[in-house]
């Protein structure tokens, strides 16, 4: 809260800079007024006030879920490429002046030993020998903690009373093949490949059993978050529509918009396959989520569903392909 007097852009632009600095900003209220109070200090993602926050305890846990430079992929000028330059330089060194650095799973532990090399070392033992030489910025090897799901959140509130029915605002019943995409509303969530799976699955239905597209008994949820600030979610959610459109299931599709706890809970226990579409994801928490729920999981066969799903018992792992 203490960074948030700094904007969130400038002029629509410098996101990525915008929120390093609102971040510098806190840290130096935090060492100035409250250094003193802390044992260790523990940061995920942005890196930047590592240094600040060492000059007050050198103890600091740094949670890397996956390399900025690897999400802000537009370069297109040599400004921008200028600009993103100096940032990734920059989140290289901070992050390789933390004390300890975790990863989310085995696939993030490979992407940060390639793209940080200034900071990766090739063994534990190297990263031991690297911390034993003078200097702000060591080598590490970063170790892999799984993120955990927190099973209080997976008790639905006392005054809850909705049903799936209303959620949806069709009728649900026990032969319903209810298949469910959960993800931000963004490009690399690949939703597309959701939609266009539930359309084989129908066309191939048909073909087996004879019932018509119209007649059958398949709903796909599209559900995630949602704000109306940004422009990739409004642009995608029209895609999504349209899409569906094409493919001839727009009546067989229900989007859902940044979907209380409570919903999302509702949607899960009457799930019966989560598609699951990102591919290279860095660890995934919502297959883990769904497993926890019962659900069949149906993931792409990349990044972090690979170490959580287990093919054939809890679910699938299938390349990004409708069929």
């Amino acid at each position: 809260m203490r960074g948030n007097y700094f904007p969130r852009t400038i002029f629509g632009r410098f996101i990525a800079l915008c929120a390093y600095i609102r971040m510098l900003l806190c840290a130096i209220w935090l060492v100035l007024f409250m250094g003193g109070e802390y044992d260790y200090f523990i940061l995920d993602q942005v890196s930047f006030p590592i240094p600040i926050l060492k000059w007050s305890n050198p103890k600091i846990l740094f949670y890397c879920h996956y390399p900025d430079k690897l999400l802000s992929t537009q370069r297109s000028s040599p400004l921008m490429k200028f600009y993103r330059y100096f940032l990734d330089l920059m989140e290289e060194l901070t992050t390789g002046m933390a004390q300890v650095i975790v990863v989310n799973s085995q696939f993030t532990q490979r992407v940060f030993q390639q793209n940080f090399p200034i900071i990766s070392a090739d063994t534990k033992k190297d990263e031991d020998l690297a911390k034993n030489k003078s200097g702000w910025v060591t080598k590490h090897f970063p170790q892999i903690l799984y993120p955990a799901i927190n099973l209080k959140v997976f008790d639905k509130s006392a005054d809850f009373n909705s049903t799936i029915e209303e959620l949806l605002g069709r009728k649900i019943t026990k032969s319903t093949s209810l298949l469910t995409s959960l993800n931000r509303y963004e490009r690399k969530k690949n939703i597309p490949l959701a939609l266009k799976a539930c359309a084989d699955f129908m066309q191939r239905s048909e073909k087996q059993s004879g019932v018509k597209l119209e007649d059958q008994d398949t709903v796909l949820v599209v559900a995630g978050g949602w704000d109306p600030r940004v422009a990739e979610n409004v642009e995608h959610e029209k895609e999504l529509r349209a899409l569906a459109k094409e493919l001839k299931i727009t009546d067989n599709v229900v989007f859902l918009k940044s979907i209380s706890n409570d919903q999302r809970l509702l949607l899960l226990e009457n799930t019966k396959v989560l598609l699951y579409t990102p591919e290279n994801e860095h660890f995934g928490i919502v297959p883990v989520e769904a497993m926890h729920m019962g659900c069949i999981v149906m993931a792409c066969n990349s990044g972090g569903p690979l170490e959580s799903v287990a093919h054939g018992e809890t679910g699938y792992l299938q390349p990004p392909k409708p069929a």
